[in-house]
């Protein structure tokens, strides 16, 4: 994960930056999603079994910054 801290104090944003890699796989006659982050910057990769897990890492304190930071 890529993090920048834009300002200082209170008013400071965050900026988090990943490449995100989607893929399908076919086990046993179903079909399974599977999910990767990599952060650009050092090549780290970090590995999910679905959307959800992911969703629930980068909303996870500490993972990334809050959504109000980014502007959604």
């Amino acid at each position: 994960m890529s993090r920048t801290t834009e300002g200082s104090g209170v008013g400071r944003r965050a900026y988090a930056s990943y490449l995100l890699r989607i893929w399908r796989l076919e086990r046993g006659g179903s079909e399974i999603w599977r999910v990767m982050l990599v952060d650009p910057r050092n090549g780290q990769e970090r590995r999910f079994s679905s959307l959800e897990d992911m969703v629930r890492y980068l909303a996870a304190p500490g993972s990334s910054p809050p959504a109000a930071d980014l502007g959604l």
